[in-house]
């Protein structure tokens, strides 16, 4: 038999609605790549495409709705969806089997008897009932355990929290104060080593550990060090993994780690906790940033500060206060130009070496009454969680390699759109936490912890750790 040129199957190809994708043709029974008259990308031998034969799509189509030989014609189509006996139910099942690795989200058995659940329930959350978002694999026995609690019908996402892990509103605020303790304590033996590559890498394996064992289901999205190419603290977080269920997190396991491994003063541990997707996550590694207390922040109203200038910065705050302005800096050559135009406008000026989040933290007790400047963007994030628990107001906004600010000025809400956790233990003495102290019999730790949740608790935790 005459072998068929290419062009020739090309043409009948086109015939049919469909286009073949490939370059030369081998022999009638070599699989093809083509488009299929569906718009599928699919591959067929040129023979079963004689015969009439189309992709896996097209053939399914032949099967569903009125084709199939189940269909009952005296059900409406409400009355199918409500049963959950539609291809698109089906096809988003496959879905969420997929995507959880046909994996229980909870006990972690792979495989079995498995369902999809929906986290809020179907016959209520009609929005959402194909959204991927909304489901998760769960083994028959964990499906059974829920509806025991909860019953069938209006169930919810937050049922779901209740009863499996935390969601920010439920955590367990002493695991996590435990944790940032933790930490503290495995990098005090080594203060004043000399070497803070060592120090970053104690703290990262200590938090990273104790995090671990939580039972939460957590992402850290966000952690200093990575400018610095040093050891961090990234990805999959908690004893869980659920994604849909996520924390997002951002921390400095070691803020200060220079000043820690020369034995000086303003070492701690930082960690914030928020809601999936509430925390925006800077391009860059550097932001400028102001930093002021509910007092002040009526008498720059709507105004973006940092896009005020400096004079007339402390032109409205010599209104306010009556006096000459305290402003807290970040000591970098970065931060010269600004430390000598305050200067220059009769500002008190107080430089640090390291450790802006505490530094920015002084506006909250009045020790300063501004902090401004450019430093590092995760301190940003995690200044944001405390200043918003203690009603102040933060703003940033991002600068290039040159310092250049770039993009838009965001504030509290703009930057953690929801509710956060700051938690931070101090490792050397800082100016609002003591350091680790050793004594006999024991080790005493001081944790801060902040939150702007539905309960805005503030605690100041000291803990005896028993030798």
């Amino acid at each position: 038999m005459k072998k068929h040129s290419f062009e020739y199957i090309k043409k009948n190809f086109l015939k049919q609605g469909c286009e073949l994708l490939e370059t030369e043709y081998l022999h009638s029974k070599h699989p093809m790549k083509y488009k299929c008259i569906c718009g599928n990308i699919s591959y067929i031998k040129w023979n079963h495409f004689q015969q009439g034969k189309r992709c896996k799509e097209c053939k399914r189509a032949k099967f569903i709705g009125e084709n199939n030989h189940k269909w009952n014609p005296n059900l409406t189509n409400e009355d199918r969806i409500k049963s959950r006996k539609t291809f698109d139910y089906k096809k988003w099942t496959k879905s969420i089997f997929e995507r959880d690795n046909y994996t229980c989200q909870v006990c972690k058995k792979r495989g079995g008897d498995i369902v999809a659940h929906h986290l809020n329930g179907y016959d209520w959350c009609v929005n959402h009932r194909l959204d991927l978002n909304n489901g998760l694999t769960l083994c028959k026995m964990c499906h059974k355990q829920f509806h025991y609690f909860y019953g069938y019908g209006k169930n919810t996402r937050e049922e779901f929290i209740n009863l499996f892990l935390f969601s920010l509103n439920h955590i367990n605020e002493w695991d996590f104060i435990q944790a940032t303790e933790e930490c503290a304590k495995s990098v005090y033996p080594y203060i004043g080593c000399g070497n803070p590559n060592f120090i970053d890498e104690i703290a990262v394996n200590s938090l990273k550990k104790q995090l671990n064992q939580i039972k939460f289901s957590g992402n850290v999205i966000l952690c200093e060090g990575i400018k610095d190419d040093s050891h961090v603290l990234q990805g999959r977080i908690g004893q869980l993994d659920i994604p849909v269920l996520d924390l997002d997190l951002v921390c400095d396991p070691v803020d200060g780690s220079k000043i820690t491994a020369n034995g000086q003063l303003g070492g701690c541990v930082l960690l914030v906790l928020a809601s999936k997707n509430t925390i925006y996550i800077p391009k860059n590694h550097y932001i400028k940033k102001v930093v002021i207390n509910n007092a002040l922040d009526e008498t720059f109203g709507n105004n973006k500060i940092l896009l005020l200038s400096i004079k007339e910065i402390v032109k409205k705050m010599r209104l306010k206060l009556g006096r000459k302005p305290i402003i807290c800096l970040l000591n970098r050559d970065r931060n010269k130009k600004f430390i000598d135009e305050f200067r220059k406008y009769g500002c008190s000026i107080k430089l640090i070496e390291a450790c802006d989040v505490f530094g920015s933290l002084e506006v909250i007790n009045e020790k300063i009454d501004m902090y401004y400047g450019i430093g590092g963007s995760p301190e940003a994030i995690l200044t944001t969680s405390a200043i918003k628990a203690f009603k102040g107001r933060i703003e940033i906004q991002e600068v290039a390699s040159d310092w250049t600010p770039i993009g838009e000025v965001l504030s509290n809400d703009e930057i953690i759109n929801g509710y956060s956790v700051f938690i931070a233990t101090g490792i050397t003495d800082t100016s609002l936490l003591k350091g680790v102290e050793k004594t006999k019999g024991a080790i005493i730790t001081q944790t801060l912890f902040a939150s702007d949740c539905e309960k805005h608790t503030t605690r100041w935790v000291t803990t005896e750790h028993k030798s």
